[in-house]
């Protein structure tokens, strides 16, 4: 259940076992829409199993981080 608590935003009534906050802008209520681009999905490469793990090549690797001075 929800509640309209502002021109743009609603309350929801969600368990006391949820640690999330319950209030958010409606946008947020918009229901699902699968891939709006079915063209642009692109299969994951095969894996290649090396001692019964499956590992795969990278082409590229876009973004890392270092945390406590550790990648």
């Amino acid at each position: 259940m929800w509640a309209k608590i502002g021109t743009s935003a609603y309350k929801l009534a969600l368990q006391p076992s949820m640690a999330i906050h319950n209030t958010g802008h409606i946008s947020l209520l918009e229901p699902y829409q699968d891939n709006r681009f079915p063209s642009q999905i692109k299969e994951p490469s095969p894996s290649i199993q090396i001692e019964g793990e499956d590992e795969y090549k990278l082409e590229e690797i876009i973004d890392s981080q270092l945390h406590y001075n550790k990648l």
